[in-house]
């Protein structure tokens, strides 16, 4: 079972509920640095893209720890980080690929997405649906759907 948080970015208006909601689950505290999805404003394309761990079916965060301290839920699948066992180096953050871990402001250990348990606050509170937690497989036929939708719409435009 391997879940993860599957954004829109033609939904998301950036209102960051989804962000305040996360930072209130983990630390029962509205801010936006203790978040673990933000969504960046994305100039060129003119829209908002929430960021956030992707879950990765081979996690080179979690190789890379020299503590051991990201390990992956037996419930959810997530990948997370032993607040314990972390030492703040900041190893994680090099090697991901989208930048994710951060280090917690206050207590000093790295924070990610941990799919809150099962029940993604972010997802819960987004106004425009622009979050949905998904399984690898479902998300994967989905786009190659939405792939096929464009591919036939811009045949038919052709022909």
């Amino acid at each position: 079972m391997h879940k993860f948080i599957l954004a829109d970015p033609d939904k998301c208006i950036g209102c960051r509920s989804c962000s305040l909601a996360c930072s209130f689950e983990h630390d029962e505290e509205f801010s936006l640095s203790l978040s673990r999805i933000s969504p960046l404003w994305m100039k060129d394309i003119g829209r908002f893209v929430p960021m956030t761990c992707q879950q990765c079916e081979e996690p080179l965060c979690m190789e890379v720890c020299p503590r051991g301290a990201i390990s992956v839920d037996s419930t959810t699948g997530a990948k997370v980080v032993d607040e314990d066992l972390c030492i703040g180096c900041r190893a994680c953050f090099l090697v991901c690929p989208f930048g994710i871990p951060v280090i917690h402001r206050d207590k000093g250990f790295m924070i990610k997405c941990d799919l809150c348990g099962g029940s993604p606050q972010c997802v819960e509170v987004c106004p425009q649906k622009a979050l949905s937690i998904v399984e690898a497989d479902d998300a994967s036929l989905k786009k190659r759907r939405e792939a096929a939708q464009k591919l036939m719409a811009l045949m038919e435009k052709i022909s």
